[in-house]
């Protein structure tokens, strides 16, 4: 599965805006590898929202498996459970989500770094509290206790729009590939820039300084026309999913097109398989488990029974101690007893004799 891109990512925050900020945070799930689901409960009812580090954030109607909260979840859950969402932003341009939330203890920040190897941080005041991987970064590290700084980031989307002309300015001034110099100043997506180049007769490998920048400018602000009527479209091709966009590339123009009515609901249909295949592996290891604690009960069943059966041969035993010390003391006086010689003056019945193994069987 492929990473979102930060303009998908701006689409999906600013479709949940209006059911997540001013709701409540109802339950929070680590639902495997780094998969987490929030639960908010807002005026209209409850609204899922499911994270998959680097893959997707989005409202899912998706619950997976049920399983065992982790310790993560639980410390998450102790600090921010039942507190109010103040806002919820994209960070800039950059694969970066904040959701802040109001306490009792404070302000908590809850972030979601879907970049890099990805990760999940509760910072208060400041400061982390929480962190789901400790990682070191040249400039940084995140764990616990230490100070929680945001690299200053690309500006925001409409900020960028604003700005356009002057961006574009500034990356056709470099001797590199166009592609990445406006890269390094606008964070879309390269499949959505490479699309809107080739639409305008820009070829995205020429040199950045040598390309009519009145036309590279054109060509981004097709991207921000179209933004701002998404038009979801998930591709497909022998009936499975390959990719998805924001509004249809010419690139796809072969593929199946199946469109969508928000951005949210594409990630959640595209993304759904990957998580199916995790509650099938959560099926597979509760029902090994199922079947351990139904091997180990029919194991105590039978030591039960075994130990029933142990009791009573004990008891028949002192029952008839007297009897069995009395054919001890026969035995030991005729030096070759047979079983017939035993059975004729023994009250109990002898069933064989060993006399290399100085074992006596009898029946009770």
């Amino acid at each position: 599965m492929r990473e979102i891109a930060s303009l998908e990512l701006h689409l999906a925050i600013k479709e949940l805006k209006k059911g997540v900020e001013g709701a409540f945070l109802k339950k929070f799930y680590e639902d495997g590898k780094d998969s987490f689901r929030f639960v908010f409960h807002n005026s209209e009812g409850n609204i899922a929202v499911h994270c998959m580090l680097l893959k997707t954030f989005n409202s899912t109607r998706y619950s997976p498996v049920p399983r065992a909260p982790t310790s993560f979840a639980m410390a998450v859950r102790k600090r921010i459970e039942n507190c109010k969402v103040k806002r919820i932003y994209q960070y800039g341009t950059d694969r970066i989500i904040v959701i802040e939330f109001s306490s009792k203890d404070g302000e908590y920040s809850f972030v979601i770094e879907m970049f890099g190897r990805g990760n999940v941080i509760l910072v208060k005041n400041g400061i982390i509290d929480l962190c789901y991987k400790r990682i070191i970064y040249r400039d940084r590290e995140i764990r616990s206790k230490m100070p929680y700084e945001i690299i200053e980031g690309r500006m925001g989307i409409e900020e960028t729009e604003n700005n356009l002309v002057e961006l574009v300015e500034h990356a056709c001034s470099e001797e590199d590939m166009l592609m990445r110099a406006v890269s390094r100043y606008i964070s879309i997506g390269p499949a959505y820039l490479d699309d809107a180049l080739r639409m305008h007769k820009i070829d995205p490998k020429a040199r950045a300084d040598s390309v009519d920048r009145d036309q590279v400018a054109l060509a981004i602000g097709y991207i921000f026309t179209r933004i701002a009527s998404p038009d979801p479209v998930a591709y497909s091709e022998n009936g499975a999913y390959v990719d998805y966009s924001a509004y249809p590339l010419e690139r796809y123009g072969s593929l199946q097109k199946e469109r969508f009515a928000s951005m949210n609901g594409l990630l959640d249909e595209f993304n759904k398989d990957e998580r199916v295949e995790e509650d099938m592996e959560s099926n597979r290891k509760v029902a090994e488990m199922d079947s351990s604690i139904s091997k180990q009960r029919q194991l105590a069943r039978r030591f039960a029974d075994e130990e029933k059966g142990y009791a009573e041969m004990g008891r028949n035993v002192l029952e008839n101690m007297n009897t069995i010390n009395a054919l001890i003391d026969e035995i030991k006086r005729k030096r070759k007893p047979t079983v017939e010689e035993l059975n004729a003056s023994s009250a109990v019945k002898v069933t064989g004799i060993d006399l290399k193994k100085k074992t006596v069987t009898i029946e009770l």
